[in-house]
């Protein structure tokens, strides 16, 4: 999970008229099979200083933990510093330029991060949202959208993040918005109740009730 949560509304307010808010995911120690064989530790940039790098990376996450994201900021850019390729300290980075706004800056860092792991799963789904927001305001989208080619992109990486973790509570979320958002409520429903019985999120309890409508 995530170390920097969402917040939890006890009652979740469901707008029939809005498109759903999909979640970024936060921070986290990120690990993936494809660090090792796309050998970026190795690759000139000195083992000694990415293994300082991977210290930095879950000291990050633990000050961001406790709120403090200017703290968890400063910490990824020194391990950047230590092993500029270093793929967690980028999906991470990203994340965090994203929520403060710079998706520009937020988007390469997230496509750096998978040239050196892609293996990840965080930074796939972090890829969608940006496009996904991307899109909206590109189509000027008030509501959802039932044409599939708006929202192609955006599924091309959630449907990479979820071969990498099919029952991560994020993804199996957004995945069931999104479906809501083309009103495919079927699938919007049961993508909605595989996400909840991980855990109860928002995102996927505002799907399921959109689809239970229809």
């Amino acid at each position: 999970m995530a170390a920097v949560a969402r917040a939890r509304r006890p009652h979740p307010r469901c707008h029939s008229g809005s498109l759903l808010a999909l979640c970024l995911v936060g921070l986290s120690v990120m690990s993936g099979a494809g660090a090792r064989q796309r050998g970026w530790r190795e690759g000139g940039q000195g083992r000694e200083g990415c293994r300082r790098a991977d210290a930095l990376v879950e000291q990050a996450v633990t000050v961001g933990s406790g709120g403090d994201v200017r703290a968890a900021w400063r910490l990824l850019e020194s391990a950047l510093e230590h092993c500029p390729q270093h793929p967690s300290a980028l999906g991470n980075l990203g994340y965090l330029n994203a929520i403060m706004g710079d998706r520009a800056l937020a988007r390469q860092q997230l496509e750096e991060a998978l040239l050196g792991d892609p293996g990840l799963m965080e930074p796939w789904v972090n890829l969608g949202n940006i496009i996904k927001d991307e899109k909206e305001a590109a189509n000027a989208l008030d509501g959802a959208s039932d044409n599939k080619e708006v929202w192609k992109d955006t599924w091309r990486f959630y449907r990479t993040a979820l071969r990498i973790s099919s029952r991560q509570v994020d993804i199996t979320a957004n995945i069931a918005g999104l479906h809501a958002m083309e009103r495919d409520w079927e699938y919007a429903a049961h993508m909605a109740t595989r996400s909840l019985g991980v855990e109860f999120t928002e995102e996927a309890f505002c799907a399921l009730m959109k689809a239970l409508k229809f």
